[in-house]
């Protein structure tokens, strides 16, 4: 298994940190794309790993009516949702999705039992050749009543997926299509994303109470571009705060994206960030504490918890429980995190308080668990800390921030592997 030593214990240089387009917005962006017809430009490179495989799986859906394609969906969680969504749709296709075993654990079973009951009697079929793989589908042939009911509250995504199925629906069939959501909605602002990419896409998507409604719209011969992805940007200002003068590239504060919870969550602890030419500076000096909640921003809590590790109070991460069905078990994750650096986690309900470290120590050790946001976490506390840290997989951050550690030696910060 590869090691990284990230050394962040000597001064760090200024520098101008770009983060990688934002892998959420793409990948709803892609799947209209696909689904609509709609032009979508994209970086020739540089590709978050789990857009990479939502592509490729996106480019074999119209060869599997003629013949069934092997869908690898890695450990993708959103590429295998919205493939899945996508797949089911697809007159007679036939489709095996394969993955991780990690993926296999994660929740599927509330998205299947949805389009088996809106489209099993039309076709659609379902069978599991193993343990949890491979996924055997067939594509529905027909549709029958234009209407998705799904218990979301294990994950946004199941909604997601439905709504990005009932956009090709209701174009390619110009009628009206509705998703009914029962009981409560797990990370609500990631769905509100995929509606708004919906809207962009030109469908027209109306919701009232716990229901949305999809209807065809004006077709729109292009989608705009992919903005920088707040979850990055979330590693990047608090780095950016450490090592001074050092700004942060494509930074849109008008993004109405979860992710851009981490402005908010900065600013009560009394730091500022600043306008530059060239980026966003983080200035100020910390106070107080954190208090956030994983049912707004779930993949924000690694990093806000490295955070909390070196202010001067306790702070609450709320709702953590959600975190339990990610990449990895992130809850477990970020205790063993949070121990490591000296700091106390302690666990209320399914809140999380976090006791900062007395003192940093000189060094620490990370099992990131093959988890690209536990490895960013540690590194971005090993920076925070001004200190060391051995952090397992480092390379697994290519899933969603493939630059990372190009853009963290800018500043001067040694990382080798080992």
């Amino acid at each position: 298994m590869t090691v990284a030593l990230v050394d962040a214990s000597g001064p760090l240089q200024p520098a101008t940190l770009v983060p990688s387009i934002s892998k959420s917005d793409a990948q709803r962006a892609l799947v209209l794309s696909y689904a609509l017809g709609a032009n979508l430009e994209l970086p020739p490179d540089g590709w978050p790993d789990d857009l990479a495989v939502l592509s490729r799986g996106l480019q074999q859906l119209p060869r599997a009516a003629a013949e069934q394609q092997t869908v690898d969906c890695r450990d993708g969680g959103a590429p295998f949702r919205f493939l899945l969504g996508q797949a089911a749709i697809t007159p007679r296709a036939h489709v095996r999705f394969i993955g991780t075993p990690r993926l296999g654990q994660r929740p599927r079973a509330p998205l299947l039992s949805a389009l088996v009951k809106a489209l099993g009697p039309h076709g659609f079929r379902t069978s599991l050749a193993g343990d949890p793989w491979p996924l055997d589908i067939t594509g529905a042939g027909t549709t029958g009543e234009p209407r998705f009911e799904i218990d979301a509250s294990e994950s946004s995504q199941f909604a997601s997926s439905l709504a990005l199925a009932a956009g090709a629906l209701a174009r390619r069939e110009n009628r009206a299509w509705t998703i009914a959501l029962i009981g409560p909605l797990a990370s609500e602002p990631y769905l509100d994303l995929t509606l708004r990419w919906m809207r962009l896409a030109g469908l027209s998507v109306r919701s009232k109470g716990s229901e949305i409604t999809v209807e065809s719209g004006n077709p729109t011969p292009g989608l705009p571009p992919i903005p920088g992805d707040w979850s990055s940007i979330g590693y990047l200002l608090p780095i950016a705060w450490r090592a001074r003068g050092t700004t942060v590239a494509r930074v849109d504060l008008r993004s109405e994206h979860p992710d851009r919870e981490i402005v908010r969550h900065l600013q009560s602890i009394g730091l500022n960030l600043v306008e530059r030419p060239d980026g966003l500076a983080v200035e100020g000096v910390t106070s107080g504490a954190l208090d956030a909640t994983g049912r707004s921003c779930p993949d924000l809590l690694p990093t806000l918890a490295a955070i909390a590790c070196v202010l001067q109070a306790p702070s609450l991460l709320r709702d953590v429980t959600i975190l339990q069905a990610k990449e990895s078990d992130r809850l477990a994750g970020i205790t063993s995190l949070v121990t490591a650096f000296g700091a106390r986690a302690q666990r209320e309900g399914d809140d999380l308080r976090i006791h900062p470290a007395i003192r940093p120590p000189e060094e620490f050790e990370v099992d990131s668990r093959g988890d690209h946001r536990m490895v960013m976490a540690a590194t971005t506390l090993a920076i925070l800390g001004r200190c060391r840290v051995r952090v397992t997989d480092p390379y697994c951050v290519s899933k969603s921030f493939p630059g990372f550690w190009g853009e963290l030696q800018k500043t001067g910060m040694l990382c080798e592997a080992e």
